[in-house]
């Protein structure tokens, strides 16, 4: 019983850190895609950050 726990945990950890791992290669590979530098898609982020804070606020 505590054999199968500790073997359940292990997998569950695995299963998580390989989650993260295929969540990280997307993201890097939908940056790669989509903006040529870091600094167009940190003005596209705060572009939409200043959008959002208008309809927030009712600007």
């Amino acid at each position: 019983m505590w054999l199968f726990w500790s073997q359940r945990q292990q997998v569950i950890t695995s299963l998580k850190a390989r989650g993260q791992e295929l969540e990280q290669q997307r993201r890097s590979v939908t940056i790669r895609r989509w903006s040529p530098s870091k600094s167009v898609s940190k003005g596209f982020r705060e572009l939409r950050n200043s959008v959002s804070y208008f309809e927030d606020n009712g600007g």
